[in-house]
């Protein structure tokens, strides 16, 4: 019976694709109320949002949105359109937060921030999707579950950039993004490919 258990084990961790973050509930950073029978509304993320779960990989990235003054409006800006939500009366929020879907989003996320303060850099993009990789790595690594608020990266930006440049403020706004980068949206639809 022991070596079944330990085959049964041996198996989850084998197939076992999440991101290693926690659910979409205890991830969640407000309430999502259903309005009429198809849609959801909530409040978009700012200065006085809580998060469900202070310790949860979410409320990590939304504090480090909150911490710089320079870029946080953009910051909470690009994490609002992936945060998760609760969802009124919605039964799956107990889900573990999968691999795949943390990668779309995360990419989802950095081609919004991208395209709205980087006149569409593919660069940024790329910046900010190692970035996000980073944070994840940094919660999940055993070191007490937390996303350090890092200052941007020179050299690494330097490569992706290849000679162009970016202006003093919006490199305030890249440091406060990256920070915030590496996100999950409730229940989004899985990638096919």
């Amino acid at each position: 019976m022991a070596n079944i258990d330990a085959l049964k084990k041996l198996a989850y961790e084998e197939n076992n694709d999440t991101a290693g973050i926690g659910t979409w509930n205890r991830n969640s950073l407000g309430k999502a109320e259903r309005v009429g029978n198809e849609g959801w509304v909530s409040a978009p993320l700012g200065e006085k949002t809580k998060p469900s779960d202070k310790t949860s990989y979410f409320a990590q990235l939304l504090a480090n949105a909150k911490k710089d003054p320079a870029g946080s409006a953009e910051a909470l800006n690009v994490l609002d359109g992936v945060a998760p939500r609760s969802y009124q009366g919605e039964a799956d929020g107990d889900d573990d937060i999968k691999q795949p879907e943390l990668e779309y989003l995360r990419g989802t996320q950095a081609g919004h921030a991208a395209q709205r303060y980087f006149g569409g850099s593919d660069a940024i993009r790329k910046y900010l999707i190692d970035a996000g990789k980073k944070n994840q790595k940094a919660y999940t690594d055993g070191k007490g579950g937390t996303v350090p608020y890092r200052p941007v990266d020179l050299p690494s930006l330097m490569k992706y950039l290849n000679g162009r440049k970016i202006s003093p403020g919006q490199l305030k706004i890249l440091r406060s993004i990256q920070n915030s980068m590496a996100r999950a949206k409730a229940r989004p639809s899985a990638p096919t490919a």
